[in-house]
């Protein structure tokens, strides 16, 4: 057996200890695709978009979901300050303040990588830098920490369905936590996982899908994402999750 079907093999097992079916990706089951599908299938009326970074998946939905409305998230300063810039072409697209979305309030170091997307409130492991050099940090800055519960607090009695997609480079189960409310709201979830820690004190992708799982949602997909490039071992991946009961 080659080391890349190794590597495979190795992938459908750990993801059917996680209850997860892995099949080959279609050209139809990349990340913005299952997007769109999921949205498709869940009809939400508002997409959260937590770890917005500069607005890509937010720009993504906009232009292939005609009248979604979208809320984003970014703590990281330059790319908060491209996100909003870009908002101002769709009215339906709110971005929030310069914050990150945390399991409680507070202040926090927010680490800026060199590529801007790795930018986390976590360390960055070694495996990380070994994955993708051009994330190694840059410089440090102090962000406010808000839960999603409290940011949303406002739209509580509006009636809004939520699809919630969560990229915060190791942070997912502090912004779930932070968002037990909103949770009863959502009818799907998208977040970036890891299979090994790329982030110091990560939880990974067994705990991520324990959590959402318990809540009443079941896998639904997932889209390849960052591999180790001396094996190919799939190291981080968005799973996709759509509601089937209610708690």
């Amino acid at each position: 057996m080659t080391l890349a079907a190794t590597a495979r093999a190795n992938l459908r097992s750990a993801a059917r200890a996680l209850g997860i079916h892995v099949q080959r990706v279609r050209s139809s089951d990349d990340a913005r695709s299952l997007t769109n599908r999921l949205i498709a299938l869940t009809k939400p009326t508002t997409v959260i978009d937590v770890g917005a970074n500069v607005g890509q998946f937010a720009s993504g939905v906009l232009a292939d979901v005609n009248g979604m409305r979208v809320i984003s998230f970014e703590p990281e300063e330059r790319a908060q300050a491209e996100a909003l810039r870009r908002s101002r072409r769709y009215p339906n697209w709110i971005v929030g303040g310069r914050v990150a979305v945390a399991a409680e309030e507070g202040r926090l170091t927010l680490h800026v990588a060199g590529n801007s997307q790795s930018s986390s409130l976590l360390e960055m492991a070694e495996l990380h830098e070994i994955a993708a050099p051009e994330s190694k940090y840059l410089a440090v800055e102090s962000v406010r920490c808000r839960t999603l519960d409290s940011l949303l607090a406002g739209e509580a009695d509006r009636g809004y369905r939520y699809y919630l997609k969560i990229d915060t480079q190791g942070y997912e189960m502090n912004v779930l936590r932070g968002a037990q409310r909103t949770l009863e709201r959502v009818v799907a979830i998208q977040s970036e996982v890891s299979f090994d820690e790329l982030y110091v004190g990560q939880p990974l992708a067994a705990e991520v899908v324990d959590f959402v799982t318990a809540r009443g949602f079941s896998v639904f997909a997932y889209a390849n994402g960052l591999r180790d490039p001396r094996d190919q071992r799939l190291l981080q991946a968005d799973i996709y999750f759509v509601r089937t009961r209610d708690e």
